[in-house]
């Protein structure tokens, strides 16, 4: 499957969970909740014969509520952790998202590698 393809699924898969889904950045106005996320990298891909036999990615996916024990923190869990090749870590949760103007939202970072 292309990179792009695989990128498009992940987004699918995301989009699914019944929030807003954004790639990159959240536009200005965003309502929470809403999920971010982003490739950032390439991370250790696979060569065999010479050549890129798999291309590894790396990225973050980034949840906003206002909801203190939010469900859809675990089902962005449990999206993570049925993608096949998938490796996630969560990361950090944080109160305050000064960069779209509202302190009082909850931020919940995951890392992830896709291989």
């Amino acid at each position: 499957m292309s990179l792009q393809n695989r990128l498009r699924t992940f987004y699918s898969g995301l989009a699914g969970l019944g929030v807003q889904c954004f790639h990159y950045f959240a536009p200005t106005n965003s309502k929470a909740p809403y999920i971010v996320w982003n490739e950032d990298s390439e991370d250790e891909s696979f060569l065999a014969d010479n050549h890129k036999a798999r291309q590894a990615l790396s990225g973050f996916v980034e949840y906003f509520t206002k909801t203190e024990f939010d469900a859809k923190f675990d089902a962005i869990q449990e999206y993570l952790e049925s993608v096949e090749g998938l490796s996630w870590t969560w990361e950090t949760t944080q109160y305050g998202d000064p960069t779209n103007g509202d302190d009082n939202l909850i931020h919940h970072t995951w890392s992830w590698r896709m291989r």
